[in-house]
Formats: structure tokens, C-alpha cells, sequence
């Protein structure tokens, strides 16, 4: 196998060699060491396996309509295509070659460049409507690039069928913006003898414009499906936006969804790869069976569809076993009810809880709840934070301590928080800073039922629960000797396990309602606009409820969401052409990515150097 010097290529000695191997190639010959690229020598391999006839001297035309890719329609691709060659058309004919745009399948969309050489091309069917993947012609650069996924040049004699062989060509694909799948190619041919082998600088820049425009559409199609939701959105109603790809750009936020697994940014199950032509219901999650399709169109393009969804209770139903602390986080978190269900079942009992999850996600809450929903509700509850509390004091609090145990006590001693929750419940709070030193007298108070204060020998008798609660990996702390095995056992007898909001977005407008009366008091007249609601649910929140909290604070007040609160910028005048949109855009993302060019062009799917471009258009056109 070989990679040669492309200097090499347009020689009549390697020409020659190609030509010698190629027929030992087609007459079963060994062929140990061919002379020939590795990348020729696989496409012949591959299109020998697969019959193609080497004789063949016309690509065949489409006898049909062909399926397109699907992420973008063929009339989009074909347009931005005709638009990017005719910028560099004019050029050609003193290069004596002819650009060409084809579709993910090979299939020719257009061509321009020398008429002259377009008439010779015509006699191989290297015209529009003609088919030029490897199946059909064998090795060449449109087929050979789409079998690689990338640019490739195919000279002269590389060609494995005749149609080619007096043609040099030059290729590389065009991908979606969004999954970065092929959509076409873009190619370059000309004569054999007089083609360019540098001809990979003029693809690429071609390639980079189409790109470049079909990422500025897909931009707009994204702004107008936004739009189509929050026209279309009411609550109770489930409504899911998919773009072409069938990726979800929007959805109402329901815990049927949640349960199905239906992610903003994820492919709706069943529709990725499918033309949108072609969607059904059928192909989706059972949530989505008995809900209606509507086509969101750009003039006569289709770019997405709404899904709605027959209007069902989308809050939990109240369950009436459920007592009333337990059903209220229900009603404020649908997604928790099997979790609050289980709780239920503990409360009943005395048993030791462990209670895990990030912080902010309401540890504390639940364990509160748990806690009046049982037989101890009218005795106290008592919380201890273990990570508040500094370490030297940490025993004081929790076990008390006898007059004279050390210098400085309190006339007749004092009890400790373990002794104050005699009867009710002690909830111990991020358990996992406590000090091992202290955690073997915790371990007694569970196994014994008896406490002792500090300085005494007297074994009191209590009566209590433990809740405990932790946003650390207990089983990694044991494993580093930082907590007790033994007493993790004892602790962990019912775990429950609180998921973070980022996993339970449906959970988030019920919170916001919650929080918002809270604050405002149960008589609040008027509730949280529906676009702050959808602002809050689509953050990413790793404070969780603590962090909503906050937010549903700052919006009640007025405030702007993002910190620090931004002073009321002066009105301008909204923009009225697709040009403007796009320069609103551009200088909107750069503000917020305090002018970073690389993560503005992520985030927009524009490449850096057009961004660069049209920065510095703007500047030109406003140099103040």
C-alpha cells in the first residue's frame, strides 16, 4: 500500500503503473504490492465486490425521484449549492474545469464552470439527474468522497471504470450543520493532463460557504420553530416542536414525557435518519400515539412539526392515603410520587432513613415531611448539621455535657441534640463530615437506644429516630477510612434518593408555582409568566431547588435572572431583515460569551473565520 506525493500523480509513469495494476486487478491476478494509493486500491476492492462494470463509460440517470437526506430538503441544497459555485463559476473556464454539487447519494444537483469541457463531460453523463456514487461508476471522486466521509482526488487511471479515466476530479463532502451527516459533495473536474492537483484550496472554500449558509438557515428555521411553541404552547396541553431531523426543539413540560425519555436536544425515538415525508406516529413512543401532526413550513419547505398531544391532568392525582406533608411535594414534584409513595411507607415506622442527593434538591424538606407524616409528628424534630457545626463542637451539640466536664460549663450541665429529640426525630444533616472519632458513639446511641453526656458514666435512655442525609458518596468515604462501615449499614436501613432537577425539568413549573406563593404569600393574585417559567426550566440549575428558589425570587422582584442584574438597556428598534436578525444574533452570542469568538462559532455552527468575516463587515459599517 501507498500514499504518494501528489506531484506524482500526474505523471505518465504512474499513470501507467495504475493502468498495469488495474488489470491484473480485473483479471484475478495477485496483486502483493500494487503500486496504487491505498485509498484507489480500496475503492477498486470494494467496487469489484460489488459487480460494478468496469467497461462502463455513462454514469446511469435516476430513473426515479431519490430519497433525500432528510436533515435538510433537496430544494434548500440544491439552492445553497447553485449560490456557492456561481461565486467562484466565473474563474473556471480559464482553469478549464467545471464545479459540480451533488446530493448525499451521488446524485448531480447542478454544475457550472468552461461550457466547452461541460459539453465533453456530457458524453460521460457528468450532467445534472446523473448517478455518481462507487455502486453505480465505480472509483471517482464524488463516489469514493461519500464512501470515505471525506475529500479525496481521483486522477485519470485511479478511475476504476472507463467513464472516468480521461478526467481528473477533486472532492469533499458537505455536512449538516447540526449531526455533521454527509449531505453531498462538492467536485471539481477537468482533462486529465491540465487539471490542478492543488485544487483542494478552491473545494474547501466552496465547501465552508455552503456550510456556512446552510447553518445560518438551519438558525433561522430553529428561531421560527421557538416562535411556533410559544404561540402554540398552553398548559396541560403536551406539545413536542422536532425539527426535519426530527430532534426535539421544544417540549411542554409533563411527566409522560419524562417517563418516556423525551429530551429537549435528544432524536425523537424512532424518526432519526427518516425523511420528515415519512413520519408517523407509529415509528414514536407510546405517549405520543394519540396526538395530532402539524407541519411548521417556511413558504412551501417543510422545517419541523408540532406534536400535540390529547389534553390529559398532567399533575400527579392526589392520592388519598397519602398524609397531607408528603402529598404536598407530590403536587410540587409529579415526577417524585413513587419516591413519595415509599416515604409514606417509612414514615410509619421508626426505622433509620438515609436520604441522598446533590445539594439544593430538598433533602431536608423531605425529611421534615417524613417526620409529620408518622406517629412522632407532634414530638420535635430536631435538625443537626454536621458540616456547620466546627468539629471540636460537634460532640458538645450532639451528646450534651455534665456540670464541671471541662472549664467554662454551664451550671448543671446541658443536654445534647440527641436528648432533645427524645420521642421525635433527630435529622442529621450531611452525615458525612461528621468526625470519625465521634461516629462509634452515634453507632451506640442506634444500637443501644442510650445516650451519655460528656463527662459522665450515666447511661440515659431516648427514644428517637435518626434521618440522615448526605450529598457525598458514603461507600467512597469508607473506602478512604473517612466513615464507618458499621455505622453506614445501621443508617442506611430505608434509602431514599432525591434525582437533581436537571432530571426532572417536568418537576420545575408546579416548583415555580410553589415557590412563587411562598413568596408572595397563598393569596398571590397573579402567577409566574409562562416565558420566565420556560427561562427557569430550560437551566441547567446545579443548585437545584435552593438556586430556583433564588431565581423565583429575583423575577418576583423584577430582576433579571442573570447575576449581576443587568441596568435596563435603552430600546432599539427591532430588526426587520433576515441580515439584521443575523447581526443581532452574532453580537447578542458575543456579548453573553464575553466576546469569544471560538465559543460564539460553536454555539452558532458557523466556522471561525466566517465569523471573523462578518465581525468585521459590521465594524466597517459601524465604526463607532
Amino acid at each position: 500500500m501507498q500514499k504518494l506525493d501528489l506531484t506524482r500523480i500526474g505523471s505518465r509513469e504512474y499513470a501507467r503503473e495504475v493502468a498495469h495494476f488495474w488489470d491484473r486487478l480485473l483479471g484475478d491476478y495477485d496483486v502483493e504490492m500494487p503500486g496504487v494509493r491505498d485509498v484507489v486500491y480500496e475503492s477498486w476492492l470494494r467496487c469489484k465486490q460489488i459487480g460494478v462494470d468496469p467497461l462502463k463509460r455513462a454514469a446511469p440517470k435516476a430513473p426515479a425521484p431519490v430519497a433525500g437526506s432528510g436533515n435538510v430538503s433537496e430544494d434548500r441544497l440544491r439552492a445553497v449549492m447553485r449560490s456557492s459555485l456561481e461565486t467562484v463559476a466565473p474563474y473556471l473556464s480559464e482553469a478549464k474545469s467545471v464545479l459540480i454539487g451533488t446530493g448525499h447519494n451521488g446524485l448531480i444537483f447542478t454544475s457550472q464552470g468552461d461550457a466547452r469541457l461541460a459539453e465533453g463531460l456530457s458524453e460521460n453523463s457528468v450532467v445534472e439527474g446523473a448517478m455518481w456514487d462507487e455502486a453505480h461508476v465505480g472509483t471517482n471522486a464524488i463516489g469514493t468522497a461519500l464512501a470515505i466521509g471525506g475529500k479525496v482526488l481521483i486522477h485519470g487511471e485511479e478511475h476504476f471504470c472507463n467513464a472516468g479515466k480521461q478526467w481528473s476530479c477533486a472532492a469533499d463532502v458537505i455536512r449538516d450543520p447540526v449531526d455533521r451527516s454527509i449531505l453531498g459533495v462538492i467536485d471539481l473536474t477537468g482533462p486529465a493532463e491540465s487539471i490542478s492537483l492543488r485544487a483542494g484550496a478552491l473545494i474547501a472554500a466552496v465547501v465552508e460557504r455552503a456550510e456556512s449558509e446552510l447553518a445560518r438557515l438551519d438558525l433561522m428555521d430553529q428561531i421560527s420553530l421557538i416562535d411556533c411553541f410559544h404561540q402554540r404552547s398552553n398548559l396541560g396541553e403536551g406539545l413536542i416542536l422536532v425539527d426535519r431531523r426530527g430532534l426535539v426543539v421544544r417540549r411542554s413540560f409533563q411527566s409522560r414525557f419524562d417517563k418516556a425519555n423525551i429530551r429537549q436536544g435528544d432524536y425523537l425515538s424512532g424518526l432519526k435518519g427518516l425523511p420528515c415525508e415519512s413520519w408517523t406516529l407509529d415509528l414514536v413512543h407510546d405517549a405520543l400515539h394519540d396526538g395530532e401532526v402539524e407541519w411548521i413550513r417556511n413558504g412551501e419547505e417543510v422545517i419541523g412539526a408540532a406534536i400535540h398531544v390529547s389534553r390529559r391532568q398532567a399533575r400527579a392525582p392526589a392520592r388519598s392515603d397519602l398524609p397531607a406533608p408528603l402529598k404536598a411535594l407530590v403536587d410540587s414534584s409529579p415526577s417524585l410520587a413513587p419516591l413519595i409513595r415509599e416515604a409514606a411507607i417509612v414514615a410509619k415506622g421508626s426505622v433509620p432513613v438515609m436520604i441522598t442527593g446533590e445539594t439544593g434538591t430538598g433533602k431536608d424538606v423531605l425529611a421534615t415531611a417524613i417526620h409529620l407524616s408518622g406517629a412522632r409528628a407532634g414530638k420535635p424534630f430536631v435538625p443537626v448539621n454536621c458540616a456547620a457545626i466546627p468539629r471540636d463542637l460537634i460532640g458538645v451539640e450532639l451528646f450534651g455535657y455534665v456540670e464541671g466536664a471541662f472549664t467554662g460549663t454551664r451550671k448543671g450541665g446541658m443536654s445534647g441534640r440527641i436528648e432533645d429529640a427524645d420521642g421525635g426525630t433527630l435529622f442529621l444533616d450531611e452525615i458525612g463530615d461528621m468526625p470519625i472519632e465521634l461516629q462509634p458513639y452515634l453507632l451506640r446511641v442506634l444500637e443501644s437506644g442510650t445516650v451519655s453526656r460528656l463527662g459522665e458514666s450515666r447511661q440515659r435512655k431516648v427514644d428517637l429516630r435518626i434521618i440522615a442525609a448526605t450529598n457525598q458518596p458514603l461507600q467512597d468515604l469508607m473506602a478512604q477510612g473517612r466513615f464507618r462501615s458499621d455505622l453506614y449499614y445501621r443508617l442506611n436501613v430505608a434509602r431514599l434518593h432525591l434525582p437533581p432537577l436537571r432530571d426532572r425539568r417536568g418537576d420545575i413549573p408546579y416548583l415555580v408555582e410553589r415557590l412563587h406563593a411562598q413568596i408572595h404569600g397563598s393569596t398571590a393574585g397573579q402567577a409566574m409568566p409562562r416565558a420566565i417559567v420556560d427561562q427557569l426550566a430550560a437551566r441547567d440549575l446545579p443548585g437545584n431547588i435552593r438556586e430556583l428558589r433564588s431565581l423565583v425570587e429575583r423575577a418576583a422582584a423584577g430582576l433579571s435572572l442573570d447575576e449581576p442584574a443587568a441596568v435596563s438597556a435603552p430600546v432599539t428598534p427591532r430588526a426587520t431583515t433576515l441580515a439584521a436578525v443575523e447581526r443581532d444574533l452574532i453580537l447578542t452570542c458575543l456579548d453573553r460569551n464575553n466576546g469569544n469568538v471560538g465559543r460564539v462559532a460553536e454555539e452558532l455552527s458557523i466556522p471561525r473565520s466566517t465569523l471573523y468575516r462578518k465581525l468585521a463587515a459590521y465594524r466597517d459599517k459601524d465604526p463607532a
